[in-house]
């Protein structure tokens, strides 16, 4: 990938990745269940080096009191 998040096609994994983090944090299930996508974690690398400042934080687990969760935080974009 180039240096900027115009480069990233909207219709790819990481594109779609990229436009639902402008709207809010996600998981990995999250985005494997609400956007299909296949590999979270390879697409977020993608971004990552194509220097998209996206951060993994700990939530708490929405149905499972005492245990966490991490998601993704887009922080900024070049």
């Amino acid at each position: 990938m180039s240096g900027s998040s115009r480069d990233i096609s909207p219709h790819s994994q990481a594109g779609k990745v990229l436009s639902s983090l402008r709207l809010r944090p996600m998981s990995n299930i999250e985005l494997v269940s609400e956007l299909n996508i296949a590999h979270p974690p390879a697409s977020v690398r993608d971004l990552r080096r194509s220097g998209i400042d996206i951060q993994t934080r700990e939530h708490p687990h929405p149905s499972k009191s005492g245990e966490k969760i991490k998601r993704y935080h887009l922080m900024s974009e070049r």
